[in-house]
């Protein structure tokens, strides 16, 4: 029996002569690991085959399919690396994708799926732009859209596919931010490794949109977004409360910022809720938290107003409450170092976090943390642990 390679990939094709020598050519060079080639052409015929065919060591399966998903799926099933990702033909590999994808996966066990960063790349191959890659939020991926690219993406295959996780065939628009959304719902551990792996080539050919009905564009997203408000409803505790919000709003400022000479860039999100009546804005903080990978964190509740007991007696404040901190759950504060500033007679509340750990990895632009020298690392880290201080602490110290 053949031994199991470390990785399979799989590529579905049809009618995309211009670009599949290049896809081919950027696996075929790929060196530090074993792989796999498999081809799932649904039946080209500009020429495609023929140059498939030259090519002796690639798994070649010519057969009709009902779209790229069924294609993708039947790869799938044939696969049989540990890992196992799908690169479209018009796509390809940066060289040394393979063998840093397979060192960082063994480095992580606990990983279902790794996923790095990517270019965009034109018609001809100039690079358009280079896209970080982020860490995984399943509400991030519901209210903004896929933000992974599967040209540089890869599941592990004994917990993903082998477990019954295959593409929506319904799909035929954006079916990998339905399927992300899927394993995001069923827990699977996503880990982002932001290193450029491959180039994912934007043309006129490879835009859905032109060419998919708004019915099936709006029936796909819905298919996503379920997934995650389902998920949300799932993780809520018995402190969620139900009642109307017609007195009640949600309004949100960005402020992006960047100096030059720090190369420091910060973004600050201001997010004001206000409600009324039973529902507390205090029930929503473990899912604000959760929603965005802060560093600093300031949050100020007040009390304003009052109701009435059935007696007729005021009611200035109508829960218990001794500090923000008792309504974020425990897991989230182990995280962060916290201080309060309360005052108790005006029912003013106010904390500040800071992250305690710093993954120098997650504050880099296209550039892999292993790579830069020691002192380097350190003189950045420094930078940044000096940075989140002075913002935490609201005053200038260094």
């Amino acid at each position: 029996m053949d031994t199991e390679p470390d990785f399979s990939i799989i590529t579905p094709s049809y009618n995309y002569a211009r670009y599949v020598r290049e896809c081919i050519e950027s696996v075929k060079n790929q060196e530090g690991a074993t792989f796999e080639h498999i081809i799932q052409d649904a039946g080209s015929t500009d020429g495609t085959l023929d140059i498939l065919h030259s090519y002796p060591h690639l798994k070649l399966h010519v057969e009709k399919d009902s779209g790229m998903s069924e294609g993708i799926n039947r790869g799938f099933r044939k696969a049989r690396g540990k890992w196992v990702m799908w690169l479209n033909t018009d796509d390809r590999l940066l060289p040394g994708a393979l063998a840093a994808v397979k060192a960082f996966a063994d480095s992580r066990p606990d990983a279902d799926i790794v996923y790095g960063a990517w270019n965009f790349i034109g018609p001809d191959g100039e690079i358009q732009r280079a896209m970080k890659a982020l860490p995984y939020s399943l509400n991030m991926h519901i209210w903004y859209g896929t933000y992974l690219a599967s040209t540089a993406l890869f599941l592990r295959r004994s917990t993903t596919i082998e477990e019954g996780f295959l593409l929506d065939e319904r799909s035929h628009y954006d079916m990998d931010g339905e399927y992300y959304a899927r394993l995001g719902r069923a827990g699977k551990k996503f880990v982002h490794y932001n290193r450029l792996l491959a180039d994912f080539r934007w043309h006129g050919d490879n835009l859905s949109a032109p060419n998919i009905e708004c019915r099936d564009m709006d029936a796909e997203l819905k298919r996503q977004k379920q997934h995650g408000e389902d998920a949300a409803i799932k993780r809520a505790d018995s402190r969620l409360v139900l009642g109307h919000l017609d007195k009640s709003h949600v309004t949100a400022h960005t402020y992006p910022e960047y100096h030059p000479e720090t190369c420091i860039a910060t973004f600050r999100v201001d997010i004001d809720v206000e409600t009324c009546g039973e529902i507390t804005p205090l029930s929503t903080l473990d899912y604000l938290i959760g929603s965005f990978d802060s560093d600093i964190i300031t949050l100020d509740y007040r009390v304003r107003g009052f109701t009435r007991d059935v007696s007729g007696k005021k009611l200035f404040i109508d829960h218990d409450i001794t500090s923000i901190q008792d309504y974020i759950d425990a897991k989230i504060l182990a995280r962060y170092d916290a201080i309060d500033i309360n005052v108790y007679q005006a029912n003013l509340f106010h904390t500040n976090m800071l992250i305690k750990e710093l993954d120098l990895q997650n504050y880099l632009f296209n550039v892999d943390a292993n790579e830069l020298p020691p002192q380097t690392r350190l003189d950045i880290s420094s930078s940044l642990r000096r940075e989140m201080i002075e913002i935490f602490s609201g005053r200038n110290i260094y």
